[in-house]
C-alpha cells in the first residue's frame, strides 16, 4: 500500500459536500480498509479494502431488531426463513445489487446489500449512480421487510389471541 493518500476518498468527500450529502470518514482504526466513508442519511458505506484495492464497495446494512430476530429465528420454521431469504435475494438481484446474510450460530441477524465498482478510481457520475442505487434498494428492502415481518407479527399475535377472543361463532 502506498504512503500517499488515495485521492478517490477525498474526491468522494468533496462531491458529498458539493451536493449537500452527509458524509463522515469511517476508516479510523480498522486495518481492513484503505479508506471508508459513511454517506447519506442511511449511512451507505463506501470503501476500499486492502486485499482488493482496485475496487470500490458501496454497502448498506440492515440489522434485525430483537423482536424480528425472535420471529425469524425462533417462531418461523426453517422453510419460512429460507423462503424470506430467497425472496429478498431474488428482489435485490432484479435491482442489480448483491446481498450477504449475516448469520451468527445459524441465527439470521441481518444482511448487507452492496454494489462493487470495478476500478480503483470513480467519476462523480458513477459515484452518485451507485450510491443512489444502493440507497434506493436499501429503502425497497426495508419496505419489503416491513411487509413480510409486519404481516408475520400480526398473524402470530392473532394466533396467540385466537383462544382468548369470542368470535361469535
Amino acid at each position: 500500500m502506498s504512503a500517499q493518500p488515495d485521492p478517490t476518498r477525498q474526491n468522494i468527500l468533496d462531491w458529498c459536500q458539493e451536493d449537500n450529502i452527509p458524509s463522515v470518514s469511517d476508516d479510523a482504526g480498522n486495518p481492513q480498509f484503505v479508506w471508508a466513508i459513511g454517506v447519506g442519511a442511511t449511512r451507505i458505506s463506501v470503501y476500499k479494502i486492502i486485499q482488493i484495492p482496485d475496487r470500490i464497495y458501496f454497502q448498506s446494512q440492515i440489522n434485525f431488531s430483537e423482536i424480528h430476530r425472535t420471529l425469524v429465528n425462533q417462531t418461523w420454521n426453517v422453510n419460512q426463513r429460507n423462503n424470506m431469504m430467497h425472496n429478498l435475494k431474488k428482489l435485490v438481484a432484479q435491482y442489480d445489487i448483491l446481498m450477504n446474510f449475516q448469520l451468527t450460530n445459524d441465527e439470521l441477524t441481518g444482511f448487507h446489500t452492496y454494489k462493487i465498482h470495478h476500478h480503483p478510481t470513480i467519476s462523480k457520475a458513477d459515484f452518485l449512480e451507485k450510491f443512489l442505487r444502493v440507497q434506493a434498494v436499501h429503502e425497497v428492502i426495508l419496505n419489503q421487510l416491513n411487509i413480510e415481518l409486519g404481516t408475520a407479527l400480526q398473524s402470530d399475535q392473532a394466533n396467540q389471541n385466537s383462544g382468548d377472543v369470542n368470535t361469535g361463532r
